[in-house]
């Protein structure tokens, strides 16, 4: 999910989704980019490349559980 700071209303129904998502499929890994459409001073690609290595950590992790 992408998670826009310069959009405050979207976040609450990200979080509704997800919640939603997790009463429905249970332990479903989820992973929330945060970003600005509006200024792109907040991104950092690092940070960004480290959370999606780890998102994809966890998936590998849950699929071998499965």
């Amino acid at each position: 999910m992408h998670e826009a700071f310069s959009c405050r209303t979207w976040h609450v129904g990200l979080i509704w989704e997800l919640n939603r998502l997790k009463k429905i499929y249970r332990d479903i890994p989820s992973l929330i980019l945060e970003s600005d459409i509006i200024d792109i001073s907040s991104y950092n690609e690092a940070d960004t490349r480290e959370r999606i290595d780890v998102f994809i950590d966890t998936l590998q992790t849950a699929r071998g559980r499965g």
